[in-house]
């Protein structure tokens, strides 16, 4: 039997969704006097230094460095933080493979910490159970932009002396206790990668109240200089991780929608909570009550298939794609990509040896390791930033389409048995 909106029928919904990103004229006159202006590199225009200072406001952070990318964020708050080759750094392994490889990159050993069932953020007792002497970081998620155990995580940090890292780049704008994340830790990163809640296609940004850091990061950022002096005068190895005058002239512009966007999915994310958590088999996140605003690049929920007569987590997100509804898979837990499997992780091919340091990561390599990121894996699908725009129709009809499905579940999964 055919996925495709159940054998024939009418899909629930069409046309599509919110397409993202979303964008006008604003974004094109931004561009064009940019390139107008012959300035487009930083130290020519003032784009990059604007949209620092606008980010920084907007999150109530003293400093904010404008970066390539999130990935590459996370790389210069490593090395402004002074980790490096002996060191370990804990993780959660449910995330995005730029939070460990990052710390490959630097030489240190990420050592993976399961997430906690109900936020899908880390676990801080995970956290607290893998620190040893030679951990000297680490990087809590805010993932699907739901800040992590923020008060928990201090206090590890003060009990232990800690360096630590924000991943948020999922969670621009989101919220612990009426603060803005990005300022408890450290240093914290954001990604302005083509699908996050504010995009240039690519980008990202540092921030921290911390003066020093601010301009250790720079000097990371613009290959070892140093603030006042002069242009070929180099203080530290770095490299050239230098955002453009025009990422940061569109970013400037998607940063002044970002507040009415953050309240529009906020609103939506709730009504889904309630509507979803009534259908058997459907589980979403808990929203721990200290939050105040989710960041939410994706609303994540889990599907059981135990309540779909067995239909697999592929063919439903096939079937509600066929409905109209352009649902997607998550990741799969680092300690099941190949990369991390294999220990594939110096550019010459090498891998680390079973020497000391890297000794705890190799135990940790199994699902029996981390249950709840296990579980994730192969449960979770999420609902696009995008689609959280819609409207309350919109909403409805994702209701619609998984109720129209779980009724059909019994000939999908027949059809799904007579195809493999």
């Amino acid at each position: 039997m055919s996925m495709s909106a159940i054998a024939g029928r009418t899909p629930v919904r069409r046309p599509y969704f919110p397409t993202w990103p979303i964008w006008n004229q604003r974004e094109i006159d931004a561009v064009t006097s940019v390139i107008k202006s012959g300035c487009w590199g930083l130290g020519s225009g003032n784009m990059v230094r604007l949209f620092q200072e606008e980010f920084a406001r907007f999150n109530g952070s003293d400093h904010a460095i404008a970066v390539t990318n999130g990935s590459n964020a996370i790389e210069v708050a490593l090395t402004a933080l002074d980790i490096g080759p002996g060191d370990e750094v804990i993780v959660p392994d449910y995330t995005f493979i730029s939070t460990a490889s990052e710390v490959l990159r630097v030489g240190a050993v990420p050592i993976l910490a399961d997430v906690d069932e109900s936020t899908f953020c880390i676990d801080p007792q995970e956290v607290d159970r893998a620190i040893n002497e030679r951990t000297k970081g680490m990087i809590p998620v805010h993932f699907a932009g739901h800040p992590a155990d923020m008060d928990s995580l201090a206090d590890t940090v003060s009990r232990s002396g800690l360096r630590w890292v924000e991943d948020a780049s999922h969670a621009h704008g989101a919220e612990w206790k009426k603060k803005k994340v990005g300022n408890f830790a450290d240093l914290a990163t954001f990604s302005m990668q083509a699908s996050k809640t504010m995009t240039a296609g690519e980008g990202g940004i540092i921030v921290t109240n911390d003066k020093d850091l601010a301009e250790e990061c720079m000097s990371i950022v613009n290959c070892g200089r140093r603030k006042g002096r002069g242009n070929y005068e180099h203080f530290r190895l770095a490299s050239n991780f230098r955002m453009t005058e025009l990422q940061a002239a569109v970013l400037r512009v998607q940063l002044q929608r970002l507040p009415d966007q953050l309240a529009a999915r906020n609103e939506n994310a709730r009504y889904l909570e309630a509507e979803l958590g009534r259908i058997p088999g459907i589980t979403t996140a808990r929203r721990d009550q200290r939050v105040d605003m989710q960041g939410l690049y994706v609303y994540p929920f889990l599907y059981d298939s135990d309540y779909f007569e067995g239909l697999s987590r592929e063919s439903f997100s096939r079937a509600l794609v066929a409905e109209g509804i352009p649902i997607e898979l998550s990741y799969p837990a680092l300690h099941e990509i190949e990369v991390i499997k294999k220990r594939q992780f110096l550019p010459t091919g090498r891998r680390h040896g079973d020497e000391a340091p890297c000794g705890q990561y190799h135990k940790q390599r199994t699902a029996e390791s981390f249950p709840v990121s296990s579980r994730l894996s192969r449960q979770m699908l999420w609902i696009s930033n995008g689609m959280l725009l819609g409207d309350r129709c919109d909403m409805d009809r994702i209701m619609e389409a998984i109720e129209k499905i779980r009724r059909h579940a019994g000939e999908l999964a027949t059809a799904e048995r007579e195809d493999e």
